[in-house]
Order: structure tokens, then sequence, then C-alpha cells
């Protein structure tokens, strides 16, 4: 990378619709030296909270518990599934101590002057509120038979169902504008990633691309993307 770390390092936040790469952008900046921080992870361990149980469960009853007494997710995303209502009660109460959650690991991250690059995986980046404070946001799309296609081999999941999905997920794509970096990973995996790294290096200043290619290309594609 290019040195900078500690109270100067990075952050990415990398968003976009199942099915479109997100995770193997995430999995592909990890192998360069980002440190990857999971939303979504995060979000399971704050519904393990005394204080976000007890408001989850007084907002939608004994009902999403499972038989350990915890909330049973699974129960829980189909009572929220087709009732916007529902999902914004349940956003208002699990996306702040998620978010202060996550910005308590950032800072932590930054202390230990360990990383130059902090990566945040996360998918409802534009929904939360306050949003992710980050030096940019990169956004994953892809052509949606592809897209439909990937998620049905990842998930074992029929058309059908993989189309629900989407269709619950349409909304994020209103986004797309906002994104400093819109990615589009149809191509080629071996392409995608080359483009990706040289356009978040050219973003954030970083050097993730140096020994990935020959000096002479790096120049040339840096003249491109002029």
């Amino acid at each position: 990378m290019s040195g900078v770390g500690g109270p100067d390092a990075r952050i990415l936040v990398v968003t976009g619709q199942s099915g479109t790469g997100k995770s193997t952008v995430c999995r592909w900046l990890a192998e360069r030296g980002g440190f990857v921080l999971d939303a979504d992870r995060i979000g399971h361990e704050v519904l393990t909270l005394e204080e976000v149980r007890s408001e989850v469960v007084e907002a939608f009853s004994t009902a999403i518990l499972g038989e350990d007494g915890q909330i049973d997710r699974k129960i829980l995303g189909k009572r929220v599934f087709s009732d916007e209502q529902a999902l914004s009660t349940l956003n208002g109460i699990v996306h702040p101590p998620l978010l202060a959650r996550l910005e308590e690991r950032i800072e932590e991250l930054k202390r230990s002057r360990a990383v130059e690059l902090i990566v945040v995986d996360a998918a409802l980046h534009f929904e939360f509120q306050p949003r992710i404070a980050a030096d940019a946001v990169l956004m994953t799309v892809t052509d949606p038979e592809e897209q439909l296609r990937r998620i049905i081999q990842r998930d074992g999941i029929d058309r059908e169902a993989a189309r629900a999905r989407l269709d619950r997920q349409a909304r994020l794509d209103r986004h797309r504008g906002e994104a400093d970096i819109v990615l589009d990973t149809t191509a080629s995996p071996g392409r995608v990633r080359r483009e990706m790294l040289l356009r978040v290096d050219a973003t954030l200043g970083l050097s993730l691309a140096e020994s990935e290619f020959p000096p002479e290309e790096l120049k040339r594609r840096a003249e491109d993307h002029e």
C-alpha cells in the first residue's frame, strides 16, 4: 500500500445487491491488506444484546424468538419481509447500536496503526442513518441475468425465489449515483479485479495494484483513467 495508516487509514464502504460480487470484492481487498468489517455480522452480534433483544421482542412479540430464547433471524426476517413499516421499526432499533459498534471497531483499528485500508462490507449503507463516515463508497453491479444465475447457483434456490430476493433489494439501486465507484462485475474475475484495484487506488490515493501489474501496464492504465 502507500504507507498511510493510523488515524489517516482510508475507509472504503463496499455495498451492492445480492449476487453482484460485493463479498468477492471485499475478499480481494483483504488479500491486498485491507481489514474487512462485516456490517451484517455486527448486526447479528447486536441482536444478542439484552437491551436490543428486549426492544425487538416488545415491537414484534415473543413469536420471533427461537427455542433458545434468542431472536430467530429467519422468523424475524419473514415478519418484516413485505412490511415496510415493520422493517423501518426494526432498523430503528438495530441500526444505532450497530453503527456505534462499527465506529468503535474503526477507531480501534486506527489506533492500532496496523492497517492502511479499512473496508466496510455494508449492503445497507445507503439506508443507515447516519451513514458510515467513509472516504469513498464502492457499489457493485452486474447484468441482471448474471445476478440471478449467481444467486441460484450460490444458494441453491429456484429462479422465482431469487427474483423475489432481488425485488426486495430493488430500492438499493436508486443510490447508484451516490457511489464514488460503480463497479460492473459482469466481466471475467481477473479483469474485474484489475479494474477494481486501479479505481480504488485512484480514488483513495493507495497503491494496491502495484504488485499486481508490470510498471508499464500500470502507467498505461493510469493514463486511460485520466
